[in-house]
């Protein structure tokens, strides 16, 4: 008897018996009571034609025909003789993942999902807080008291993206503190590719306690931001006690 896989129906079958069976019926009859007698139950392949124990022989079941080492190895499934329900579950959980499976091409075989590389995408390097500190910028000194200062970032690539919150408690009374000289923040995250290009944007400026805020706008003067409110540079003179600076500016990193 050989062993053997039915597509369609089967149509006979044969007994054989084991090859230590008892040659006496007295031997046979014993085991049989005893519950020691044991026949070989298998669909007839040995005859053909009309005595044929099937219409058609079918793919046998076996590592090969189920599960090849090619699959196995580009799978890169582990163990000693994975399964077909382990290849199925490593399919199923690369589905829609970077170098996974994302959908069929045109010829009805699996595609690969593009890694974020493939297709120009930028992840998001990181983000954080900075402390911003306000100095004039002919002698880049600072010497503020504050009643609250704030910075946060976020980086994509290259690109960074600051805001900031400052709100002044006391001005230094040095000179260049109440002359015609340059606000600036300093203290960005960096380092800066391009000292005096930036992209700007809105801010808001509180000249002293008291006052309303007015609009401004940003901009990177030598890896500080530098201010312009409706009459000119923002500069030192302009400012009391109590000044707000809020606003943000984009700028590229080396």
């Amino acid at each position: 008897m050989k062993d053997t896989i039915i597509k369609g129906n089967g149509k006979s079958r044969i007994i054989k018996a084991p090859e230590d069976m008892p040659e006496t019926y007295i031997e046979w009859r014993n085991q049989a009571i005893q519950g020691r007698t044991f026949f070989d139950i298998g669909l007839n392949t040995e005859w053909e034609n009309e005595n044929s124990g099937c219409d058609m022989i079918g793919t046998p079941l076996n590592k090969t025909t189920l599960l090849s080492d090619k699959t196995v190895s580009s799978l890169q499934l582990e163990g000693e003789d994975p399964t077909v329900n382990d290849a199925l579950y490593k399919l199923s959980s690369m589905r829609a993942q970077p170098n996974g499976i994302a959908t069929l091409t045109s010829s009805g075989k699996l595609a690969q999902m593009p890694t974020a590389a493939d297709v120009g995408a930028i992840p998001l390097t990181n983000e954080g807080t900075w402390t911003p500190e306000v100095i004039e910028m002919l002698n880049s000194t600072g010497g503020c008291t504050y009643t609250s200062r704030a910075g946060h970032y976020i980086r994509i690539g290259k690109l960074t993206l600051v805001t900031f919150d400052v709100v002044n408690k006391t001005k230094p009374t040095s000179t260049n503190w109440n002359n015609y000289v340059q606000v600036c923040i300093k203290g960005m995250p960096g380092p800066l590719a391009r000292q005096n290009q930036a992209y700007s944007m809105g801010a808001q400026v509180v000249l002293k306690t008291g006052d309303a805020p007015i609009a401004a706008s940003t901009r990177l003067a030598y890896n500080t931001i530098a201010f312009t409110i409706p009459s000119g540079s923002l500069s030192t003179d302009k400012l009391g006690n109590g000044f707000e600076l809020h606003g943000s500016i984009a700028y590229i990193i080396s």
